[in-house]
């Protein structure tokens, strides 16, 4: 195949063309959000998906969703793993579930033969799932090998794979590929192979040699389609294991991949565990298939309080592939005045993903080789203040509050936000959420007095809002409906207002209440001070008091207070803009990222 097709927490499908990157359709409003399994079966005729409730089939050609598979009662919240040949469909849980995708039907014991057993042993798709899976598989297996419908070829593989089944160790993870081969990766990263046409375990010189050098704590595995390649993903990490010369390799971005897919046999489709995007990754050679056009902008932002200057970190094509350069741009007139090389602070593409200005030329970004939160001189570009908090390594979980003088962090495996100084680097007082989940993403206004909290929970999304001075819980804001799993916020500049774009129960103290339609909150009495007219899609607050939201081809900028359109700008340079992502305002002027994310507007 060459189509790639990603589901997220948007609640939509979208398929790609991998050879040249574009979106060839976006299949919206889909129940609950696709976050786990998700493949083509039967020559890209369905697409089929995995999610907390069941499993949906839908056509490819049209979008229209075919079948729902209702998950079987009394199973946990995890996704079902998914996987087939030709139209035949092959779910575990607890349970084992088989179904027919050209009629829709689940097949009892004494409709299966060698169709289910071929999907069971040579699926079309490489198979990778946790250890308690493949004793499940004894649900389906042994209806199998007991009616003796399937042919004595197919029959002998079964009991191979059955041998095989009961060989590999406790908390081990393992994989089917489409070769009919069975892989299984121990606690310690030992990988061993069987071949399920024989029943025993087969070695290479390739496998002795990964053995020999093996990296332990291995999180995911693929096997290509055409079984040559193997790619281990580790903690910012992925390495491939060519089965045929014994080479091994980094590829991809350094940073854990949270999904995976292969395509067309030397073709890896991507997601970054932190990252929102979807790389395409070629593995015959390191570098990414699909490259935009000219100097790629990593990151852009002002660069000092005036906003005259912007700053930019871009990769540096001269040096190491994953270093970056800092660059300041003159607003007005585009010129490049400075640029700095940043490998001394060890900087790496994903690392300036979270850069924050801070006054006196400084700015607060992930350095060193631990990647911990600094303080930098942009005069001299060298780490100025360490923050001590063990929680730093997390990139998207803080934010600097308290007029730039204190950072809050989240690590990685921690529920409590730790708040640290500056000026010492040291922790100086917590947030306690109170919440079963981590904090999922963390923002602040400019000054930063009040930090905006976003979770996932199982229910969707919940927002906390919090007073950074006082150390108080404001607000909690919890999108209703079919806006669940998404919403659309925006904070003011000081932090006085928050405008929401989705139907949300907020509860400010002792009260509660849903807004029905967008409106902005004021964050320290917890007042609707203002409605959008229908219609219209909140974009991004431009000031503390004005508020921009598009309709109809249209910018409207509203002032809050009043309550007021102040005006109306027509977008006529690029239609993907009216929908754009606001990043920044430059005095008179608005960064904006375009809809197609290809083109930064201003």
């Amino acid at each position: 195949s060459k189509y790639a097709v990603t589901g997220s927490l948007d609640n939509s499908l979208k398929v790609w063309d991998v050879t040249d990157g574009y979106m060839l359709r976006s299949i919206d409003d889909v129940p609950w959000h696709i976050e786990a399994m998700l493949q083509l079966f039967n020559q890209d005729n369905y697409i089929v998906t995995s999610s907390f409730d069941g499993i949906r089939v839908f056509r490819f050609e049209t979008g229209e969703q075919l079948y729902f598979f209702e998950k079987p009662q009394g199973e946990d919240q995890d996704n079902r793993f998914i996987f087939g040949h030709g139209s035949i469909l092959i779910a575990i849980g607890y349970t084992v579930s088989v179904y027919d995708l050209t009629t829709g039907t689940e097949l009892q014991q004494g409709e299966m033969g060698d169709q289910v057993a071929r999907a069971l042993v040579c699926p079309a798709q490489p198979l990778f799932c946790v250890h308690s899976a493949i004793h499940s598989m004894k649900h389906l297996m042994k209806p199998l090998m007991d009616s003796k419908q399937c042919s004595p070829d197919i029959q002998k593989l079964l009991e191979n794979f059955r041998d095989v089944r009961r060989l590999i160790e406790h908390k081990s993870l393992f994989g089917i590929t489409c070769k009919a081969h069975f892989y299984e990766i121990t606690s310690t990263g030992t990988l061993k192979l069987y071949d399920i046409n024989t029943g025993k375990e087969t070695t290479s010189p390739a496998l002795q040699k990964w053995n020999q050098n093996k990296i332990e704590n291995v999180h995911r595995a693929y096997f290509s389609p055409n079984g040559r390649y193997l790619i281990l993903t580790f903690i910012n990490l992925t390495m491939m294991l060519d089965l045929e010369t014994g080479e091994h390799r980094e590829v991809g971005h350094k940073q854990t991949l949270r999904r995976m897919a292969t395509s067309q046999g030397n073709m890896l489709v991507s997601s970054g565990y932190e990252d929102l995007n979807i790389s395409v990754w070629d593995l015959s050679r390191a570098s990414p298939v699909l490259e935009e056009p000219g100097t790629e902008i990593l990151t852009i932002l002002p660069k000092d309080v005036s906003e005259k200057f912007l700053l930019t970190f871009v990769p540096d094509e001269s040096g190491d592939k994953e270093s970056v350069i800092a660059k300041t741009i003159d607003v007005e007139t585009e010129e490049e005045l400075d640029s700095h090389p940043c490998s001394g602070l060890q900087l790496e593409k994903t690392d300036v993903k979270t850069v924050c200005v801070l006054p006196g030329n400084q700015l607060v970004i992930r350095a060193g080789e631990r990647k911990q939160f600094s303080v930098v001189d942009m005069s001299t570009w060298e780490v100025v203040t360490a923050v001590e908090s063990s929680h730093t390594s997390c990139e998207r979980h803080y934010a600097v509050v308290n007029n730039h003088t204190e950072l809050i962090s989240q690590g990685f495996m921690e529920k409590d936000l730790d708040i640290c100084n500056l000026h010492s680097g040291e922790v100086v007082d917590k947030i306690v959420p109170g919440l079963a989940q981590r904090c999922y993403q963390m923002k602040a206004d400019r000054e930063g007095r009040v930090a905006l909290l976003q979770f996932l929970q199982p229910g969707g999304i919940l927002l906390q809002i919090w007073d950074v001075p006082s150390r108080s819980h404001l607000t909690t804001i919890e999108p209703v409906g079919v806006d669940a799993v998404t919403v659309r916020y925006s904070l003011s500049h000081a932090g006085s207002y928050l405008a929401l774009g989705n139907q949300c129960k907020v509860t400010y103290g002792e009260t509660t209440f849903t807004n029905e339609e967008p409106c902005v909150l004021e964050l320290q009495t917890g007042k609707v001070v203002h409605f959008f007219p229908e219609g219209h899609l909140l974009l991004e607050f431009i000031s503390d008091s004005q508020v921009v939201s598009a309709h109809a081809g249209q910018w409207h900028v509203w002032d809050v207070t009043s309550g007021s359109k102040q005006s109306a700008l027509s977008i006529t340079v690029h239609p993907t803009i009216v929908d754009g992502l606001i990043l920044s305002t430059i005095g008179d002027c608005v960064l904006v990222l375009t809809g197609d994310k290809k083109t930064i507007a201003v």
